[in-house]
């Protein structure tokens, strides 16, 4: 065997021994969820879901519309009648970089070894066309923040308006908060958690 060869050899080797190499471990803002690709109005709730779970704001911001990424109309939230009566002029402009604030706001308050759950339930697709969908759902959004001045969790009934971006992929153009008929003294609405970790 040549010197060259014996070079070339003791390279690859060098090379594949950082294969088994441990990794840096991921800051909490680019978790390891991977989200499909939502072909369709319901995987917009599954990337939703996955995307809060696993902390990530990157992702989360990829579930709602943007112009930027070809969505025809821009992301709006409309908050809970309450919230909106006493946090009105913090929802006007509110936009995909204030949900990107709030959320990671709220991952800042909850210990790292503390988790995060979302629930949908009584899902229904009410209006389907061929580029948009509206999807109602109540929502229950569990955490263990640690903001004594609000409950840990959220409850509500959401409004999805989802539209398809370029490409056929759905995100959500507009959000809806509602409170249930039934109020639970022991968690508060999605909209005040926006509001209070709006900062």
């Amino acid at each position: 065997m040549n010197i060259k060869s014996t070079i070339i050899l003791l390279s690859l080797f060098t090379l594949s021994c950082n294969v088994l190499s441990t990794r840096d471990p991921e800051s909490p803002d680019t978790g390891q969820n991977i989200l499909v690709p939502a072909t369709s109005p319901s995987l917009v709730l599954v990337n939703m879901k996955s995307s809060i779970e696993g902390k990530n704001p990157n992702n989360l911001l990829l579930c709602l519309a943007d112009t930027m990424r070809g969505s025809k109309l821009p992301f709006q939230f409309a908050p809970t009648a309450e919230i909106n009566t006493r946090y009105a002029s913090l929802f006007v402009n509110w936009n995909v970089l204030n949900e990107r604030t709030s959320f990671q706001s709220l991952l800042s308050k909850i210990p790292t070894d503390g988790g995060i759950s979302l629930q949908f339930q009584q899902v229904v697709y009410d209006v389907i066309s061929p580029d948009s969908a509206v999807i109602l759902a109540n929502y229950e959004l569990l955490t263990n923040h640690q903001l004594q001045t609000i409950p840990k969790n959220a409850k509500g009934r959401l409004r999805f308006v989802c539209t398809q971006e370029r490409g056929g992929i759905w995100s959500i153009q507009s959000w809806t908060d509602n409170t249930l008929s039934i109020v639970d003294s022991n968690s508060t609405s999605w909209s005040l958690f926006k509001a209070q970790f709006s900062n």
